[in-house]
């Protein structure tokens, strides 16, 4: 469903309007990355498989909006401090209060209760002493840094660790903590035990998720409200 999503860029966009990926580190074996595409780059598939549920794409507005002089001078310039004025006051329309769900999303809502999560869908799942050291990992920057440069000894130095638990932070990817830190219904109800050889290869948390991308769009917009939004 993606290629729907760059069609509908490309027509209120067009083709050559510039775009940013984001994807911020969600562990501390991750880095965030910030790339630069045009919306027509959107459309290879190298490019597209990039973007996850973990992916924000940030696009600035196509035109820049008119300054209305009247509201910049009340919101103040070089010129023109702002100062409190008293004397306006709001003439709009009684504001309605609008439910922020859809039908189909109150619907979704309702039904989380009895929610049953896919075959196959990887939940947390992993013991005290691993929670401690990642959360450690995220909270005190100097013992990251120190983790960065020697894994194998800021590891060893951990209490409670298991074996596979210490291998998988050895490998320092985000990809080989994410997996021993989560696991299937099945392998739970088996004891199944991960091998070195799933950890050392496996994917990061973007791999595991079928496409879904925000969308932010952000222009300035105060400077440029008409003049008639507020009366004196």
């Amino acid at each position: 469903k993606f290629h729907l999503l760059v069609d509908r860029l490309e027509k209120d966009f067009g083709p050559d309007h510039k775009v940013v990926h984001y994807i911020g580190a969600i562990l501390p074996q991750s880095t965030t990355t910030m790339d630069t595409f045009t919306i027509s780059d959107l459309r290879n598939d190298d490019v597209a498989k990039q973007f996850g549920t973990i992916s924000t794409l940030y696009i600035p507005p196509r035109d820049e909006s008119l300054v209305n002089p009247n509201v910049a001078e009340a919101f103040g310039t070089p010129a023109a401090p702002v100062t409190m004025d008293s004397s306006v006051k709001w003439a709009g329309p009684k504001l309605n209060i609008v439910s922020p769900y859809c039908p189909h999303e109150r619907d979704v809502i309702a039904q989380i209760d009895t929610h049953v999560a896919p075959e196959g869908y990887r939940k947390l799942h992993t013991s005290a002493a691993m929670k401690k050291f990642m959360t450690d990992l995220i909270l005190k920057p100097k013992l990251l840094e120190e983790y960065k440069l020697d894994p194998g000894a800021v590891v060893e130095s951990a209490e409670g660790l298991s074996d596979v638990e210490k291998f998988a932070l050895k490998v320092a990817s985000s990809g080989a903590a994410y997996i021993s830190m989560t696991a299937t219904e099945s392998d739970i109800a088996s004891g199944r035990q991960l091998a070195k050889d799933e950890i050392a290869t496996a994917e990061g948390p973007l791999a595991h998720h079928t496409i879904v991308v925000v969308v932010v769009s952000c222009a300035v917009l105060l400077i440029s409200f008409s003049s008639n939004s507020a009366r004196r």
